[in-house]
């Protein structure tokens, strides 16, 4: 059963068969705030658009903790893998209370033990799975798992009317029922102690040739020296020196001294 109220939406508002009718009521702004089961409503009290309590009359039944996502349940902790999807629950001594395996789509395959928890397949991102007629109740519509697709069309005309996930659903998800989150890319950051290590550098395998001036002796000519590129070698300051000693090769602005 649909109803379309101001907000132009189609809002599922009743399933019934198989000797059970179950009925949803919404708030103004289309959330969905209450679920009977054969006459017994449980409330669904928000803090924006998460759900944080659950509540019979006045006994609240349920508490949700959340962090970035959804943390537990009534103590009970869930494991998420990559897209958001419990695969395990642990109770307060961490010993593992439930398990699942889930399709692309999120139909269960494979479970083990039991949960009260209703949020299985991309439950991180609110998708919530009460049982009812197989549906899960995805933002602002219903999506049927087992099919692969949303019961109600978008309220966008220019996209897909029943398409979910535009047929992407192991990268993506659409928690609002109306605007597509991927892909969805996991990071790993591993945090460590970075140790600085400050090495000398280590001494060239062939060092550039070590220049050793020419050894020579006063008024002689030192080949391979030409300061000023005429062509001829500079000399040697004719002043005498000792056997042991240096001497001053001029010419032009060139002036050395070097051993001889």
């Amino acid at each position: 059963m649909f109803n379309t109220p101001k907000t132009r939406r189609p809002t599922l508002v009743g399933i019934s068969g198989n000797g059970s009718t179950v009925t949803f009521g919404y708030d103004a702004l289309g959330c969905r705030v209450s679920r009977t089961v054969n006459g017994t409503t449980c409330q669904l009290v928000h803090d924006g658009d998460k759900i944080t309590l659950e509540r019979q009359g006045g006994v609240v039944n349920a508490v949700y903790s959340y962090g970035n996502a959804l943390v537990a349940r009534n103590g009970e902790v869930v494991l998420s893998d990559g897209l958001g999807t419990t695969r395990a629950t642990v109770d307060g001594v961490q010993a593992i209370t439930s398990t699942l395996t889930t399709e692309a789509f999120g139909n269960a395959v494979a479970q083990w033990g039991s949960s009260a928890n209703p949020y299985r397949f991309a439950g991180a991102w609110g998708y919530r799975d009460d049982g009812d007629a197989g549906l899960l109740h995805v933002g602002a519509r219903y999506d049927d798992p087992q099919v692969g697709r949303f019961i109600s069309r978008d309220a966008v005309l220019s996209e897909h009317p029943y398409l979910y996930c535009e047929h992407e659903p192991v990268n993506s998800v659409d928690p609002s029922g109306q605007a597509v989150i991927g892909p969805i890319v996991v990071i790993v950051v591993l945090i460590g102690l970075i140790t600085i290590i400050i090495v000398p550098p280590r001494p060239s395998p062939n060092p550039p040739p070590r220049y050793d001036p020419p050894k020579v002796r006063p008024g002689i000519a030192v080949p391979g020296i030409d300061s000023d590129q005429d062509g001829k070698p500079d000399y040697a300051d004719p002043t005498p020196w000792s056997d042991h000693g240096t001497c001053t090769i001029y010419k032009g602005k060139f002036n050395e001294e070097i051993p001889y």
